[in-house]
């Protein structure tokens, strides 16, 4: 609520034997009563924040905003529209934006390091340092928007690939993989009910999938062409299993995540000069697009199959497109319902 931004509340809570042990690990409900209400000292996060709505008109665009960039939460009704959108993956804050903060980094640092490296110390190991310093820089970014699940998620798996890389290990291996997820849930256990945790770990995990099976390609058409398309499809039936909300415009969604890189880029920039409301006027036409929707749910026992088949495919390139036709047949098969539902409603 609005009224209680920037404020510390003293609540007293009503459990009940109804709240089980994992639900209070994870999320439950309980009656709670407001005891009392305190001003917090104006925070730096704050301070950020509010620089950056001001740059904005629109409540929902500086919403939209703070959320990208601090992990802010969304009013219900704009994350229902993202949702019908399909870019619900670009919102939330993940190892996309870590990555696309990682690239902003070394464009910075980079250039006037490499000089550096080459006229003052050239026995330093540039990646090695260059490395270190968007780790740091990304490790306080984390700490800063409150450690958000898939953030946490992401920034292990940076971390791991960094090292990795120094050491000369193959990075693209299931079973790092596995073993940082594994570490993340033995140091932090309440991400094994974070909705948000798995689904990242998923799309990482489709990914590194994608990424064994496409190296023949070039670097430019597996990132702008194999990866929106293929980690769309591949991520649909799970996510539908969760979110069952679909519409057409969810087609989109690998065009989308492909304009989404230059654009997070550019309005970091723009936003540190203050001019964040250069892209305001699309944005808002965007999201403010009449959607009508229908809720399509992936059955339980169809996602167990799912996923059995996800690791087959680990193993045998065979399965890999055993699962992307069935991957394909089942957003196809979304599409006709979509179609046949609205105009017969």
């Amino acid at each position: 609520r609005s009224d209680f931004a920037n404020t510390s509340l003293r609540v007293e809570l009503f459990p009940t034997t109804d709240i089980s042990f994992a639900s209070y690990l994870s999320s439950f409900y309980v009656k709670s009563k407001i005891k009392s209400i305190q001003k917090l000292p104006q925070t730096t996060k704050m301070q950020i924040i509010q620089y950056i709505q001001k740059q904005h008109d629109n409540l929902l665009l500086s919403q939209f905003f703070s959320a990208i960039f601090f992990a802010t939460s969304l009013p219900k009704d704009i994350r229902k529209q993202i949702s019908k959108l399909g870019i619900s993956h670009l919102v939330a804050l993940s190892g996309l934006h870590l990555g696309l903060l990682w690239s902003f980094i070394y464009m910075i640092l980079y250039y006037p390091y490499k000089y550096l490296h080459y006229n003052v110390f050239p026995y330093r190991f540039i990646y090695f340092d260059l490395g270190f310093i968007a780790l740091v820089v990304l490790g306080v970014y984390v700490y800063f928007v409150g450690y958000p699940p898939s953030l946490i998620r992401a920034y292990g798996m940076i971390f791991f690939a960094w090292l990795m890389l120094i050491l000369g290990i193959e990075v693209l291996d299931f079973e790092l993989f596995a073993t940082v997820v594994i570490m993340l849930l033995v140091f932090m256990p309440w991400l094994i009910f974070s909705i948000g945790f798995w689904l990242s770990v998923a799309g990482v995990f489709y990914i590194f999938l994608t990424l064994r099976y496409t190296k023949c390609y070039s670097a430019k058409v597996i990132t702008f062409v194999i990866l929106p398309f293929v980690i769309f499809l591949l991520m649909q039936p799970i996510v539908h299993t969760i979110f069952p909300m679909t519409t057409i415009y969810q087609l989109l969604s690998p065009i989308f995540s492909v304009l989404f890189t230059p654009f997070y880029i550019i309005s970091i920039i723009l936003h540190l000069f203050g001019w964040g409301g250069v892209f305001d006027s699309l944005l808002i036409t965007l999201l403010t697009l009449d959607i009508t929707s229908v809720d399509i749910k992936l059955p339980i026992w169809l996602l167990v199959g799912y996923l059995c088949l996800s690791y087959k495919a680990i193993f045998s390139k065979k399965y890999f497109y055993i699962l992307l036709l069935s991957a394909f047949l089942y957003n196809l098969v979304n599409i006709i319902i979509y179609i046949y539902y609205f105009p017969n409603k």
